[in-house]
């Protein structure tokens, strides 16, 4: 399936209104390749009447969707609704099996930065998936029970809660933020066809978990978190092994574990659950004239500095004389 779950109404609607600030969903018209739709996109207000586009949040993916081949026409009009006058800037990250849209995007002038993702085939059984794990990862999974650690999905109200409150300890302590507000991770959550939160529980308490949304064909991890204080890397290995499980049963073509951000150790384990590589696609368009008025405005601030530092320098000069 072409489409993504991260520019839809329904998705896009919830986190406008969770960010607030006059945050919204800005619906964009797609015509042909398919009956006449709508994807939506984050608009934020800047000054002077202009705002900002995110296509979907935190580098996650959108496409119009499309029946049969995607035509370059159907891009150019999406591109001219999204790239006004009043629009300042616009991101849109391009899913890896969506080359086509990706194509005629950087046909059409917009300029690209390409990311490695990491993907787990999930087209064989679970077994056959399990056997491309590396052996510490199998070991890991088989582990986490023989230390008395349920894993399951977060199926209250409570667990909800646990995780969210393990979420909050753990980026407190790391002293920075994910920037994933916890009444969206909870809204998600609660999309029981669409997302599964599964969490780790060591005597009735929450010490890991991880959140997987349906994306398309596919399956995206969109959150995890840890208790640093129980020790043992095999917390999270068994909460993914949960989600791959859950991927197998429902039919999803692959797991997306994204990018790892140049982070070695990352890279290493999402590496270990038998991935592959492929590129992803991150265009970022500015306007040239908010643009050149931006460089304008720096000019003139610079230049009316230099005059004020040039007339409070005379008027020492005169003093001293």
């Amino acid at each position: 399936m072409n489409e993504t779950f991260f520019c839809t109404k329904e998705f896009v609607t919830e986190y406008a209104q969770v960010l607030g600030s006059g945050v919204h969903a800005h619906a964009v018209t797609v015509d042909g390749s398919g009956p006449r739709r709508a994807m939506y996109a984050l608009r934020w207000p800047t000054r002077y009447c202009t705002y900002e586009l995110k296509m979907a949040p935190h580098c996650l993916y959108a496409s119009p969707g499309w029946e049969g081949s995607l035509e370059r026409s159907t891009v150019e009009g999406i591109l001219r609704r999204v790239t006004g006058a009043r629009n300042r800037s616009l991101e849109w990250h391009v899913r890896f099996d969506h080359p086509e849209l990706a194509a005629h995007m950087i046909s059409l002038g917009m300029k690209a930065e390409r990311k490695l993702a990491h993907i787990v085939p999930l087209l064989q059984d679970y077994e056959e998936v399990a056997s491309k794990y590396e052996s510490i990862r199998r070991y890991e999974v088989r582990r986490a029970p023989r230390e008395g650690v349920v894993v399951g999905e977060a199926a209250c109200a409570a667990q909800v809660d646990g995780y969210l409150e393990l979420h909050r300890r753990c980026f407190e302590r790391k002293n920075v933020d994910t920037g994933w507000p916890e009444r969206l991770i909870a809204y998600l959550a609660s999309l029981r066809g669409r997302a599964r939160l599964f969490v780790a529980e060591h005597q009735g308490r929450i010490v890991a978990g991880g959140l997987f949304c349906r994306d398309g064909s596919g399956l995206h991890y969109v959150h995890g978190a840890r208790d640093p204080d129980f020790k043992g890397s095999f917390l999270g290995s068994s909460v993914m092994d949960a989600g791959i499980r859950w991927g197998c049963a429902t039919g999803c073509a692959f797991l997306n574990l994204a990018n790892s951000g140049g982070r070695a150790a990352l890279e290493h384990f999402k590496k270990s659950w038998g991935t592959r590589e492929e590129w992803t696609w991150y265009f970022r368009w500015e306007n040239p004239l908010w643009a050149r008025l931006g460089r304008l405005k720096k000019q003139v601030l610079f230049w009316d500095r230099g005059q004020n530092r040039s007339v409070a320098s005379g008027q020492q000069i005169v003093v001293a004389h």
